[in-house]
């Protein structure tokens, strides 16, 4: 039996500043959130370190004084650091967070990072074990110690499916030259086609972008959402006739493209990073080179099939399949030639709200 077979004792550190599951954006926090759903259900003894708010059948633990910190990579930092102090509790201690460094500093037996973000500091501890979202990730990052790659999962039944779609294409996602918006308006207004923006205020550092490449853009058919969640952003992906993803950048996953595709909507993406892992081309979507070839794949939507859209993300993309990876991620780190883990103490009464559910 492997070790992966038998019930382990699973740490999961989400980011602190967040909720799992996330009411909007929060791509970590919503994985995080799931598979610590899915390990639970099959029976492992799961810790999720996480907000306060957050709402899980795992046993919750948060640290009081974190949240006195205002820099959210402070706060961060003091949270992973405070969970691996109780690193002999657990079998495999999981970090989502941006920071490797408290991980990779304890040395713990059954300690590794998922690629969720990819910070310099990461080649400052270059040894510890990291999991990649996807092959394109691995093959960027050859300096690191990739153990495995495990794509990010949903739970589908969490979407809407809808077989006939509205009249409008849909681009979501966060305001950043990166994402793609000021071309996903270019290939609306090409095709006379209504297009809704989904995304929340721009950060600091893309207001300039969004003041002259997006917001001058707006009107007509092109209209501006701002952030939307829950019911309404189920209803926006279950409508669209597909989701626009011309990222410019080499994207390592892309949960909208699943999200999407649950709701039996197909994905014009160009070919970047994760995408074309993720995407079927002429199944559940298109995956081309250039803007043209995205204003000419909307016009044959018509040869997608919805249902092909919701089956690929059951059978490849749903929380059970990102179990079955990250189980065998484990089974390979805990199989490999231990590492002593640094003694810590197992109580901070003073430092510690736990909730078991």
């Amino acid at each position: 039996m492997t070790t992966a077979a038998r019930p382990l004792r699973i740490a999961q550190i989400a980011p602190p500043s967040i909720p799992c599951p996330p009411e909007g954006y929060g791509a970590s926090e919503l994985v995080a959130g799931t598979l610590t759903e899915e390990l639970v259900r099959r029976g492992h003894d799961v810790t999720l370190f996480a907000h306060p708010e957050s709402i899980t059948k795992a046993t919750h633990v948060f640290f009081p004084p974190v949240y006195e910190l205002q820099d959210a990579e402070r706060r961060e930092l003091a949270h992973t650091a405070l969970v691996f102090d109780r690193a002999t509790e657990f079998d495999v201690i999981h970090n989502h967070c941006i920071q490797p460094g408290p991980a990779a500093i304890h040395a713990a037996a059954g300690a590794l990072t998922t690629l969720h973000y990819i910070r310099p500091l990461l080649r400052t501890f270059a040894t510890h074990p990291y999991v990649a979202l996807s092959e394109s990730q691995r093959r960027a990052n050859p300096d690191l110690n990739i153990i495995g790659v495990a794509q990010n999962g949903i739970e589908p039944t969490n979407f809407m499916f809808q077989a006939v779609k509205n009249d409008y294409l849909l681009w979501i996602g966060r305001i950043d030259p990166k994402k793609g918006p000021h071309l996903a308006i270019e290939i609306a207004r090409r095709l006379d086609a209504n297009l809704f923006l989904a995304a929340g205020y721009p950060s600091r550092d893309n207001i300039r972008y969004w003041e002259a490449q997006v917001k001058p853009r707006l009107g007509g058919k092109v209209e501006y959402l701002g952030h939307v969640v829950g019911a309404e952003k189920r209803n926006l992906f279950a409508g669209a006739r597909c989701v626009l993803m011309p990222h410019q950048w080499e994207e390592p996953f892309g949960l909208v493209a699943i999200e999407a595709m649950a709701s039996g909507t197909p994905v014009i993406a160009l070919r970047r990073g994760a995408l074309p892992e993720i995407v079927r081309h002429g199944e559940t979507g298109f995956v081309v080179d250039t803007v043209d070839e995205m204003v000419d794949a909307v016009s044959r939507l018509d040869s997608i099939d919805p249902c092909a859209c919701r089956r690929l993300v059951e059978e490849r993309f749903s929380a059970a399949a990102m179990a079955d990876a990250y189980l065998a991620v484990y089974d390979r780190l805990l199989t490999a030639p231990p590492i002593s883990p640094r003694e810590g103490t197992t109580k901070h009464p003073e430092n510690v709200i736990e909730r078991a559910s």
